[in-house]
């Protein structure tokens, strides 16, 4: 499978004029990104999308973005057009692939704490989101083909699926999940404004490089419209059953306070709720990309019923507990 990646990275160079040496695959997960060269010595990553999920089209509006937030000094790779002019390159079976610049970093999960210590780390990612939400608004683009993740697709079947499908669900768990999901849809009527607009939909620690200059926000894949606090959940989602994660929340919503950005104080506060979708949408994404016997499959499951039944309980995070699954 690796060779076979590795010849089609090999090809689709050909778009932006050729490679230097072999590409080497750094990741194989929804994407396959490769570190490669162009011919000029540039070092990119080269990434061949995963069928089935972004068009070619709603691709070329990812890159449109980026390419919009990198020019106008926002922290993200630079997308290189190819010699025709566009932002991919169709392969012969049917994917397409794309080249952005290359970011010299650690995904900041890799940081110790003892190099950013909790408080500063969170503010830092706080200011980064609020920095993206407000620059995506500035830059404007269209994004036509591009995930939503409205109220619609955060309470009804979802973007990754549904989680109430999943069939290693009990009846009275399903039923909790079915609460969570119709009380959320209340409360999600009542944001807009501000609260909506350009997301980045997967703001996970590995989508976040620690650089010499700062934080530099990777991977838009999931890009779209949607409530921009998701957002911030998203971040937090891999502290739920941490002692972390209260103290990590305070710190994300005093950034992007201070940075500016434009979700209301309501929504900040809503975090738990926000958080409480996410992981049922994780679940659902579990359910759809894991195989049998895959043990995120269970643990992303547990950590759905925990949020979704702490939020019932009174719109907080879960008590601390053992297993923290990261997606």
């Amino acid at each position: 499978m690796t060779a076979e990646l590795g010849a089609l990275a090999r090809a689709a160079g050909a778009a932006w004029g050729g490679l230097l040496g072999r590409p080497v695959l750094v990741q194989a997960r929804e994407n396959a990104v490769f570190r490669a060269q162009l011919a000029d010595g540039t070092a990119v990553a080269l990434r061949l999308h995963r069928a089935g999920y972004n068009s070619a089209r709603g691709i070329e509006a990812e890159l449109l973005l980026c390419e919009r937030l990198a020019d106008a000094g926002f922290a993200c790779p630079w997308p290189w057009r190819t010699r025709a002019g566009g932002f991919t390159a169709p392969l012969p079976d049917g994917r397409c692939a794309s080249i952005v610049s290359w970011v010299a970093g650690r995904p900041l999960g890799s940081v110790p704490a003892t190099e950013l210590p909790l408080a500063p780390r969170w503010r830092a990612v706080g200011a980064l989101l609020a920095d993206f939400h407000a620059s995506a608004d500035a830059v404007a683009p269209e994004l036509p083909d591009r995930p939503d993740w409205g109220a619609a697709a955060l309470t009804g079947t979802g973007i990754w699926g549904d989680p109430l499908a999943d069939p290693g669900l009990a009846a009275e768990d399903r039923a909790l999940l079915a609460r969570a999901r119709a009380a959320a849809a209340d409360m999600l009527a009542g944001f807009g404004g501000g609260d909506l607009g350009v997301i980045h939909g997967d703001p996970l620690a590995d989508n976040m490089l620690s650089t010499e200059a700062g934080l530099v926000l990777i991977d838009f894949d999931d890009c779209g419209p949607g409530f921009r606090a998701y957002d911030l959940a998203t971040a937090l989602i891999g502290l739920a059953g941490s002692p972390d994660l209260a103290p990590a929340a305070g710190a994300l919503a005093d950034g992007y306070r201070a940075a500016g950005g434009p979700a209301s104080e309501a929504a900040l506060e809503a975090l738990p709720l926000f958080a409480m979708l996410r992981a049922q949408a994780s679940s659902a994404w579990a359910q759809s990309r894991c195989p049998q016997g895959d043990a995120r499959r269970a643990a992303y499951r547990s950590r759905a019923l925990a949020l979704s039944r702490a939020w019932l309980g009174g719109g907080r995070f879960p008590p601390p507990s053992a297993a923290v699954p990261s997606r």
